[in-house]
């Protein structure tokens, strides 16, 4: 049976570095839309994310028997602390541009008998900045906020964070093969407008204007070459519902 986490040595550590423009950016659009996202997902709104995001996701994690757990973008962190409390986690490292999300991560995390460490800031900066290893890294629904230079330079980093048959586990929308950007921002925006409908008018409109302003997702053949040049040529697409997959990345290398 887990314990509840006490405090001292073994609490929640928060630290701030600074946020570059575009995080900028993308704060400010997440700031107001965050309320709008986690009503959307908690009503049960969107439900092929809350498929691929729990069962999925538990297992892939399951597999990989984790001590160390890297959870970039990790919000609020409620998806990934249900995962983790059935799990042999020793250590939980959480990374977000959030400091509002980042109190409610350290209030959702604390049943995990472990040391957690919450990081504010960019999720790339922090792979290129720090030097742990880990069994597992995971992150959902932040990678498709990356360009594709930034994504090379996020799964290179990532390869290099991973222990001996250390996994990357990515749950995020993924665009249809051969589906321009643009085409992909109008069927998921009419996708909002025809399911979200406990949302008001002008929060819908938030929401619709944080998608169009911020997500670029590659295809899954785009992201799989990426990969392969990132040195990560073990790569599982393994479930995949509407707009969301969940895919993993690993090297034969480590």
């Amino acid at each position: 049976m887990l314990l509840p986490l006490d405090a001292g040595d073994d609490a929640a550590t928060i630290t701030e570095p600074p946020v570059a423009l575009m995080e900028e950016q993308i704060l400010a659009s997440w700031v107001v839309n965050a309320g709008v996202w986690t009503r959307a997902v908690r009503r049960g709104e969107i439900l092929s994310r809350v498929r691929v995001t729990n069962g999925a996701v538990l297992q892939a994690i399951a597999d990989c028997a984790p001590a160390t757990l890297l959870d970039l973008g990790c919000g609020d962190a409620i998806h990934l602390a249900n995962i983790a409390m059935v799990l042999p986690i020793s250590r939980y490292d959480g990374v977000d541009l959030s400091p509002v999300a980042l109190q409610l991560a350290e209030q959702n995390l604390q049943g995990l008998n472990c040391p957690v460490n919450l990081h504010t800031g960019d999720m790339l900066s922090f792979l290129e900045s720090d030097e742990s290893k880990y069994d597992v890294i995971f992150t959902s629904y932040a990678f498709h906020h990356l360009n594709k230079p930034e994504m090379m330079r996020f799964l290179g980093a990532a390869f290099h964070h991973l222990r001996p048959g250390g996994q990357l586990a990515l749950v995020d929308v993924i665009r249809q093969q051969g589906q321009s950007l643009a085409d992909y921002l109008d069927a998921f925006c009419e996708d909002m407008r025809r399911q979200w409908l406990n949302l008001s008018p002008e929060e819908l409109d938030h929401a619709i204007r944080h998608v169009r302003d911020c997500d670029q997702p590659p295809a899954l053949e785009e992201l799989r070459e990426i990969a392969l040049q990132a040195g990560l040529d073990d790569f599982r697409a393994i479930y995949r519902k509407d707009w969301y997959q969940l895919i993993t990345f690993g090297s034969r290398a480590l």
